[in-house]
């Protein structure tokens, strides 16, 4: 079912059904829309209704019909896209009733005539017949208040679809209220700043957890090799020493001396884990060093392997010739008991590093909030003093060269409001025409043309429109023109040739000028057509057409 709903004025949160076909909206008691204003006229608009399409049209009002801040006197409407009758803003949208039988009435109900308010009857229902969707109908009557009046039907979607329509409902109905409540008791400018600073401190905090991972992994990777090199340093110390049978000559001196090294052992490799050195424990075993006694047994020629979070052991065999067996034989081991507390990074150096990282964070997040403050306050504080001087001096236009579509729709309906006040305060009560943003009528006509074209807003010489062809001739894609002056145009003979015809245009505004440029090694003709506004030229459209002898355009 199609209904209309009125936004703003006496009677908001009104819902009106309508029909395929006409329907009129006026304060006339026969409209199927009645709205009861001074400002809407008996029969303001019309909207028709055919397949699914939605067209509103001005009946001659007094007051006119604005869409997107622009009168219109036919235009096609999207559904739930906004329109105002004067200042009523209303809009057309589809409601599904989705609700669960009724018991049919034992007598038959009265037919609902009426055009106060939205009555409906109460019938059997039946589940709509697409089974992806749930279904939650809200029973809507003249009685209820404003907010239920306003409820339509939630369908959500199964699957993953319908999971990221939950979510993004749920973050724009619980979340962001709360956030916007925040900015509604502080200062804009501390609320961005509170959000950059929370940015900086969790990434901060959490980017310690793989640094420290990182550094822990370095730290054992060093004392491993470490631990291995003075191992392998003591074995080479006391190689001819084992050879010579000289177990008093053995020594241990090296590794006591290196920092890091906890104790120290050559032990027997035939007989297992007995120390030889040093002298005060010769005889004992060393079984009781964790890791040692497994590389020893098996003889293996070297090992190293972290027992613990601060303990490393490293063994070296000592190999010496059997004239038996024609080999090196592991006649004894070095064993070194390595701890990493030297290296590890302790409390200390630990909230060093992070106090390091928070500052540097916080003097880039400093800059970033400097500029993104910056970027949010200036198109506003542009359009106020725009929107000061037009209240100053009587003219009806702001504009604003950020590509921002909302905020190009504000200003578009702050236009509007200042044609409209420029003609409410007429003296002698006729409606004063109004100069309506041509910005979408320029970006039609650019559509339309089938060759490369640009439209350029006077008098500020800003470019309005373009369509595909020109951003091909110019190598510019619309995001870098759009909204800006003519010096984005990189290609300085194309600048300069739109420039000369601007002028000329200007000039002689009811001539087509036109100028000749060579664009890829083909010659192109430039033509430029002036466009009147309400007192003066309002814009200029640029065409490239293709080149005279033919070509590949």
């Amino acid at each position: 079912m199609w209904v209309v709903r009125i936004l703003t004025g006496p009677q908001a949160g009104k819902i009106y059904p309508i029909k395929e076909g006409t329907n009129v909206i006026g304060r006339a008691p026969h409209c199927e829309v009645k709205v009861h204003s001074s400002s809407i006229s008996k029969e303001h608009a019309k909207i028709d209704i055919f397949k699914g399409k939605i067209i509103i049209s001005d009946m001659k009002s007094r007051n006119g019909v604005y869409v997107d801040g622009i009168k219109i006197s036919t235009k096609s409407l999207k559904e739930k896209q906004r329109f105002s009758l004067h200042n009523i803003i209303m809009d057309v949208t589809q409601m599904t009733v989705a609700a669960q039988p009724i018991a049919p009435m034992a007598s038959p109900q009265p037919q609902n005539h009426g055009n106060a308010a939205l009555n409906f009857q109460q019938q059997p229902m039946h589940p709509p017949a697409d089974q992806n969707y749930m279904g939650v109908a809200p029973q809507m009557s003249n009685g209820l208040p404003q907010d239920q009046a306003q409820q339509q039907n939630v369908q959500v979607k199964l699957g993953a679809e319908g999971l990221l329509e939950l979510a993004r409902n749920y973050v724009d109905r619980v979340v962001l209220p709360g956030v916007y409540a925040l900015a509604e008791k502080m200062d804009f400018k501390t609320l961005l700043a509170l959000f950059v600073g929370s940015f900086i401190v969790f990434v901060t905090l959490f980017s310690s957890i793989p640094l420290m991972r990182i550094l822990t992994d370095s730290i054992e990777q060093e004392s491993m090799e470490r631990a291995s090199t003075i191992a392998k340093t003591v074995a080479e110390i006391n190689k001819q020493t084992v050879a010579a049978g000289n177990r008093s000559a053995l020594t241990i001196q090296f590794a006591r001396g290196e920092v890091g090294v906890r104790n120290a052992y050559i032990v027997d490799g035939i007989d297992k884990m007995s120390i030889m050195a040093p002298a005060n424990l010769a005889g004992q075993y060393a079984s009781d060093v964790p890791f040692a006694p497994e590389v020893v047994t098996k003889g293996i020629k070297s090992g190293v392997k972290k027992v613990n979070d601060d303990t490393i052991i490293a063994v070296e065999g000592i190999p010496v010739y059997n004239p038996g067996t024609g080999s090196n034989q592991n006649q004894a081991y070095a064993i070194i008991v390595y701890s990493m507390g030297q290296l590890a990074v302790s409390n200390s150096k630990t909230i060093s590093l992070l106090v390091q990282t928070l500052f540097i964070a916080l003097v880039v997040g400093f800059i970033l909030f400097f500029f993104m403050y910056r970027v949010i306050v200036h198109p506003i504080r542009d359009v106020n003093k725009q929107l000061d001087k037009a209240l100053n001096d009587g003219s009806n236009s702001v504009s604003s060269p950020y590509d921002f579509p909302d905020l190009q729709s504000l200003i578009s309906n702050i236009n509007s409001s200042l044609s409209r006040m420029g003609a409410s305060g007429n003296d002698g009560g006729m409606q004063m025409p109004i100069a309506a943003d041509r910005s979408r009528e320029m970006e039609n006509l650019i559509n339309m043309i089938g060759f490369p074209a640009i439209g350029i807003k006077l008098p500020d010489q800003i470019i309005e429109a373009l369509n595909p062809g020109f951003e091909e001739k110019s190598n510019h894609a619309a995001s870098d023109l759009l909204h800006g002056g003519l010096e984005n145009i990189m290609d300085q003979a194309l600048r300069l040739s739109i420039q000369d015809l601007i002028e000329k245009a200007q000039a002689n505004p009811d001539e087509v000028a036109v100028n000749q440029l060579e664009i890829g090694g083909e010659p192109y003709e430039l033509s430029a057509q002036s466009v009147y506004g309400l007192d003066s030229l309002a814009y200029i459209i640029v065409s490239i057409l293709p080149p005279l002898e033919g070509g590949d355009y």
